[in-house]
């Protein structure tokens, strides 16, 4: 079983923005854009598969009990994973009983584009800004209505509102 603790570098109890940190100063390092090496490549996948497991609070647990969540096939369906959950990746909620959560009858509508002026150093050595963006903002074609004028039950082409 991979030493994913070992893989970053991190101790056991190394807190997220540790291991977050962690990763991202490696990633720089060993990302295939960035070095050409072969082995340089191995190590990024599994530095990859060490922060995806130790970002997240359910594997960390479930990889600190003892279990490999990226393990071999004897493992495919050991802690961690549920049958319905293997279920619902291939056959999505047809293969068993009610969704798990309210779904939304709306689409999406288009990504919004906001521009962020950064510093060089930002850019290579990576920053985080928190932005507040108001989403409550009516389309320019329908005018938050869902469909443009005129139109009757045509959907909104820009937001599909």
């Amino acid at each position: 079983m991979n030493d994913y603790y070992k893989d970053l570098g991190v101790s056991r109890d190394a807190k997220p923005e540790d291991i977050k940190r962690a990763y991202h100063r490696m990633a720089r390092k060993l990302h295939p854009d960035v070095n050409a090496d072969d082995e340089a490549e191995d190590r990024f996948k599994r530095i990859s598969q060490a922060y995806d497991v130790l970002s997240d609070p359910e594997k960390r647990r479930a990889f600190d009990s003892g279990a490999d969540p990226f393990g071999g096939a004897a493992n495919s369906f050991g802690q961690g994973f549920s049958f319905s959950d293997v279920m619902d990746a291939f056959f999505g909620q047809a293969a068993g009983g009610a969704a798990r959560g309210p779904r939304s009858r709306q689409s999406r509508g288009q990504d919004a584009l906001i521009r962020l002026d950064i510093d060089m150093s930002e850019a290579v050595f990576g920053v985080e800004r928190e932005l507040t963006i108001d989403t409550a903002v009516a389309c320019g074609t329908c005018h938050g209505e869902g469909s443009q004028p005129g139109t009757g039950t045509r959907t909104c082409d820009v937001c599909a509102g």
